[in-house]
């Protein structure tokens, strides 16, 4: 079945921004949906993930032409966003080492 919609949406953008992918591949937060079709990052629904996606090279440019409140107000959005994947990987990473042991 072909992507639609979001998925598709972010698709594409995981593609332009390959050094997001990479990261994400790298912290483990890339991940597959229930039912193993689309991509989604640890932690965020699909629309969450497009969303920080789209916030990423704006909270990271020196002139992303948003106002200073508007700039602000997507900082704050990314954070948000990010400390939700940097949970959800620790928590992956915590399951992770509680299985290792044999329990």
């Amino acid at each position: 079945m072909p992507l639609q919609g979001t998925e598709q949406k972010v698709a594409a953008l995981l593609e332009q921004e390959s050094s997001v992918k990479h990261w994400l591949e790298q912290i483990r937060a890339l991940d597959k949906d229930a039912q193993g079709r689309h991509i989604v990052v640890r932690g965020l629904t699909m629309e969450e993930t497009e969303e920080f996606l789209r916030l990423r090279p704006l909270v990271q440019s020196a002139d992303a032409g948003l106002t200073s409140l508007d700039l602000a107000a997507a900082k704050q959005r990314y954070a948000e966003l990010r400390a939700k994947i940097d949970a959800a990987v620790q928590d992956e990473a915590i399951e992770g080492l509680s299985s290792w042991g044999g329990n």
